[in-house]
């Protein structure tokens, strides 16, 4: 009995037929989990991948990338993907058109990720607070596969391609000691780069 003729479905990647039995196998950089699943493999934390000074591992569904990350001018660096704005360490005078903090963060997803699902949530307490904008860095417009739903970023649409997507949220305070600020006087808190990988396979 050929098992992968007979059951098309009862391997995730591909089968193999073996006498009296049956192999499933997985793509590069997935391997077989108890369940028989294809499961990433995070090569950023197992092979302990160092990509350099002002670089960061991103661990993608069957590969990495090593990602630039520079602090720009006037910043200090956090960690390994967090910037802080050196004149908000001395004072909060700093020009309300400059981001206090700016936060990279990476985040990989399987094609045919369905609708409405939420990928990253903002850390906000109140809000009200918080004007939130979205900037889209790839100018996709309309194919732009993401939309903010009060602080939660989600997909907007089934992820039917493979592709990369790196964009910016931009957080800005509403009040400040209390009082309601006009849009011209709003302070930017913080930037989120965020890139989003959507893997070529569903699982």
């Amino acid at each position: 009995i050929d098992e992968c003729v007979e059951n098309t479905n009862i391997c995730q990647y591909m089968c193999e037929n073996q006498i009296g039995s049956y192999r499933c196998y997985c793509p590069i950089g997935f391997k077989i989990n108890n369940l028989g699943h294809c499961q990433d493999i995070d090569e950023c934390r197992q092979f302990q991948i160092d990509c350099g000074q002002d670089r960061s591992c991103f661990n993608t569904h069957g590969a990495y990338e090593c990602i630039d990350i520079p602090c720009p001018v006037g910043y200090t660096r956090q960690n390994e993907s967090d910037c802080l704005l050196k004149c908000y360490q001395r004072s909060s005078s700093c020009r309300p058109r400059q981001a206090i903090y700016i936060r990279h963060r990476f985040i990989a997803v399987p094609r045919l990720t369905l609708s409405n699902r939420t990928l990253f949530s903002l850390p906000i307490m109140d809000r009200n607070k918080i004007s939130i904008t979205i900037i889209d860095k790839n100018n996709m417009n309309i194919s732009f596969p993401f939309i903010l739903n009060g602080g939660d970023l989600k997909t907007n649409r089934t992820l039917f391609e493979s592709n990369e997507y790196e964009f910016e949220i931009h957080l800005y305070n509403n009040e400040l000691n209390g009082k309601h600020l006009s849009p011209h006087r709003r302070r930017l808190h913080t930037i989120f780069v965020i890139r989003i990988n959507i893997s070529p396979f569903h699982f």
